[in-house]
């Protein structure tokens, strides 16, 4: 065992040396990963969205931005809130001439480019973050702003897009999805009317060449 252990040893040194002679030949400081194969970069911009709310046709407009990995993966938050106007029934609500629906969202937002060199290709992203839902009069005025009836909620919405570069900074985005709508605990509120397709259009801008 005695003699196994010096075997053990001696080979442990003998690594050791070679280490450091490699280490000799070059002063150059090592790391896991290569950054000479990693490009980071950025982009965002504004966004519209297409949906129904309660089999209602509505509209959000929100926008988001992000970092940007080697033109592929990106990382970083979006929002966006209801445009359009929605009633609720009157007689249900508990604040008085409050019955317009108030419904935003934000959070993160995370996907995969492919092939993003060619003009016209498609991502893969996901939304995932909390939003509310309130109840507003909407001929409030700035001493009446105060919302009602509040709720909670967490949102997750997976999309596939089509992206066309049409510059090396500026790109068109358009794209379906589905939003899920989860945590809702009101009486007034129901995920049928919240889990909805989405319809979004958006303009990016960014780095987009992989150049630079």
């Amino acid at each position: 065992m005695k003699k196994q252990i010096s075997i053990i040893l001696v080979l442990f040194a003998i690594s050791i040396v070679k280490l450091q002679a490699q280490e000799g030949d070059s002063k150059e400081p090592q790391f896991l990963f290569d950054s000479e194969n990693i490009q980071i970069s950025g982009f965002g911009g504004p966004t519209v969205g297409f949906s129904s709310l309660d089999n209602d046709f509505a509209v959000f407009t929100g926008g988001g931005g992000a970092m940007l990995i080697n033109q592929k993966f990106f990382l970083g938050g979006y929002g966006e809130g209801l445009s359009t106007q929605h009633q609720i029934n009157e007689t249900q609500v508990s604040c008085p001439d409050k019955n317009t629906i108030a419904f935003g969202y934000g959070g993160f937002w995370f996907g995969y480019i492919y092939k993003p060199h060619k003009l016209v290709h498609v991502n893969i992203n996901t939304v995932a973050g909390w939003g509310g839902i309130s109840l507003y009069d909407d001929e409030f005025d700035v001493a009446n702003m105060e919302h009602c009836d509040k709720d909670n909620v967490f949102v997750v919405m997976p999309k596939i897009e089509m992206e066309v570069n049409l510059t090396s900074w500026m790109k068109f985005t358009a794209g379906a999805g589905y939003r899920f709508t989860g945590g809702i605990s009101s009486p007034l509120y129901s995920q049928k009317m919240f889990n909805q397709p989405n319809i979004r259009l958006g303009v990016m801008f960014g780095n987009f060449s992989p150049n630079n």
